[in-house]
């Protein structure tokens, strides 16, 4: 990784220093006064509003770095990739990420959608009519888009003394129960990185519906495909049994929706569900333990009923806590022997 950002570096510097030099004059070229966090909106075509490339990494301090037709932002020792006209965001090659527009390039200077930057940082920016303010630059991280490998978990856990290794685990850890020191994964910030071939084979079909050649499905990884398939619009056959299983949902335009919001809001129903099993004082009696409420689905597997696991001291929930922990890293690692690397 370290020698392909030393080659890209390299070639900035000796034929991308003039495009840089002109990207950073954005600002002036819009005519509107900028302080520092802020970055023009500049409207492109279709109406979709962009943002230079060079400015944003200026604002945040990171690394940045192109060529004729694609770019590249790092922070600490974390690298994206992005390409003019793709909306694939890849990490080591691999897409982690979709944009809701293309990069563009114009008049030599690089552009990224701004509403790539609002569905990613929220609160930490605020979109105006003519530039987007950088309110909170701490709470912008590329280590927050980023989907990890499972050799970034093994790396990170031998060698937990690294700054990169706590930046990782900060990205990829959720808060763990009563005071276990083994990490609790998100399985939400880790790839499966084996390739989609090797599951069922309407995940290729639906590659292939969606425009991918028999070659780039032969190269993608069930992570990527998972990636890719949250941002498409559901098919009219998933408009109709979400209606159907969710009757709330015909008052919206679901043909709007993504499969990532419908599997949010199917996931966030069946938490609810989980946790509507509790009555409030059993839920308060678990809460005063510090048993998060995440690591419900584990001990209602483990002990069926809350009423049960209320019951059980504290020993007996860390000890089947900690074992749920440990089948986590353990999945995760045994991923990255049974894979021959990456792409």
């Amino acid at each position: 990784m370290l020698l392909i950002l030393v080659l890209v570096l390299s070639a900035c510097q000796n034929g991308g220093v003039e495009q840089t030099t002109k990207e950073t004059d954005q600002k002036e070229q819009t005519g509107v006064d900028m302080n520092e966090k802020e970055l023009a909106i500049i409207w492109k075509p279709y109406s979709t509003a962009y943002v230079s490339c060079a400015d944003f990494a200026e604002a945040m301090g990171w690394e940045y770095a192109r060529d004729a037709d694609s770019f590249m932002f790092q922070e600490y020792e974390m690298q994206l990739d992005f390409t003019v006209g793709s909306l694939y965001i890849t990490r080591q090659e691999e897409i982690v990420d979709v944009l809701p527009q293309v990069p563009i390039l114009e008049d030599q200077a690089l552009y990224l959608p701004a509403d790539w930057l609002e569905e990613n940082f929220g609160d930490a920016i605020e979109r105006l009519d003519d530039r987007i303010v950088i309110v909170d630059a701490e709470a912008i991280s590329l280590y927050d888009i980023a989907v990890y490998f499972p050799d970034d978990l093994i790396m990170a856990l031998a060698h937990p003394e690294l700054d990169e290794s706590k930046r990782v685990m900060a990205a990829i850890e959720l808060p763990r129960s009563m005071g276990i020191e083994i990490p609790r994964l998100d399985p939400k910030r880790m790839m499966n990185t084996r390739p989609v071939r090797k599951y069922v084979a309407e995940f290729a079909d639906e590659l292939k519906a969606h425009g991918f050649s028999d070659e780039e499905i032969d190269s993608i990884s069930y992570g990527e495909y998972e990636v890719i398939h949250a941002h498409w619009l559901l098919s009219e056959e998933m408009q109709e049994l979400a209606v159907k299983y969710y009757p709330e949902y015909s008052l919206e335009d679901v043909s709007r929706w993504t499969y990532d919001e419908l599997n949010q809001r199917q996931m966030a129903d069946v938490d609810q569900a989980k946790r509507d099993r509790f009555s409030e004082v059993e839920w308060k009696a678990l809460q005063e333990r510090d048993v998060k409420e995440a690591d419900l689905a584990y001990l209602l597997k483990e002990f069926q009923q809350p009423s049960t696991i209320v019951d059980q001291p504290d020993e007996s929930l860390k000890r089947v806590l900690k074992g749920y922990y440990e089948d986590d890293i353990a999945y995760w690692e045994k991923m990255n022997t049974s894979v021959d690397g990456k792409k």
